[in-house]
């Protein structure tokens, strides 16, 4: 897919048919606002990595279902926060989700991601390497313009790689991916400018969610027997006491979606 305006519509399209698809109740113009701003802002962030935005952007144009981007957007919206402006706060998660499967294929000594060859398949060990250290170090640079969100993601970034290090289980999934999930769910309460019990209660929601996804990829994989259905159940819990209304039906319907999805 290339990076022109009618490859940016298509990648739009598909990403609203496909939550269309998965969440049936959510408004589909709530969904296509936020991805009509996350995708163009993830590419012309990228142009700025050079020689590397090309392999920083592989995976990024190979799809993806920027859930992580929902969450912040989700929250901040339903926050009364202005989540327009937190837009590049989503695009830094993204690209630290996506420098983190850029360095896991590594690891994995995996071939393919999302239906097309590894960026280290495709474009080399050290090409993939830097792409991947670009993006960490882009997104920490986007995020420092909100105060104290560089360290919410910095913070998630170490216990990803030390749940990178560990063995499957339930404290792995903790780090290597609720930790993302839960800095997601509360920058975009920390940029809503939200108390610190409405940030406490969007943290939870971010560590269980995660927790779910998490443990319904290790079903799929046939790797994991612990059920995600009570974390997604806790996730939606912990966003009850919070404005009602469409941002808040969302960020329910992903908890449900994070632990019955088929792939």
């Amino acid at each position: 897919m290339g990076h022109d305006c009618g490859g940016l519509t298509q990648t739009i399209t598909a990403g609203v048919a496909y939550w269309e698809e998965m969440l049936p109740g959510t408004p589909r113009k709530l969904v296509s606002g936020y991805l009509s701003l996350v995708e163009p802002e993830l590419l012309a962030q990228l142009s700025r990595c050079g020689h590397l935005a090309e392999p920083a952007r592989h995976l990024i144009l190979a799809g993806g279902r920027r859930i992580r981007p929902l969450v912040l957007l989700g929250a901040c919206n339903m926050l009364g926060g202005n989540w327009a402006q937190a837009v590049r706060q989503a695009v830094a998660v993204e690209f630290i989700h996506t420098a983190s499967l850029i360095h896991d294929d590594i690891i994995d000594h995996s071939a393919t991601r999302r239906g097309v060859a590894t960026v280290h398949e495709s474009m080399g060990m050290r090409t993939a390497l830097l792409a991947g250290d670009a993006l960490c170090f882009l997104a920490i640079e986007l995020s420092a313009a909100s105060p104290g969100v560089p360290a919410i993601l910095a913070q998630a970034c170490r216990e990803m790689c030390i749940g990178e290090a560990m063995d499957e289980g339930l404290e792995a999934a903790e780090k290597k991916t609720a930790s993302l999930f839960r800095a997601a769910a509360e920058i975009g309460a920390v940029v809503a400018c939200a108390g610190p019990d409405d940030v406490a209660s969007l943290r939870r929601y971010g560590h269980m969610l995660g927790m779910a996804y998490q443990l319904r990829d290790d079903q799929l994989d046939g790797e994991g027997t612990a059920d995600p259905l009570p974390y997604a159940q806790l996730a939606r819990a912990s966003v009850d006491g919070l404005p009602a209304g469409p941002p808040r039906d969302l960020l329910q319907d992903l908890a449900a979606f994070a632990a019955r999805r088929a792939k």
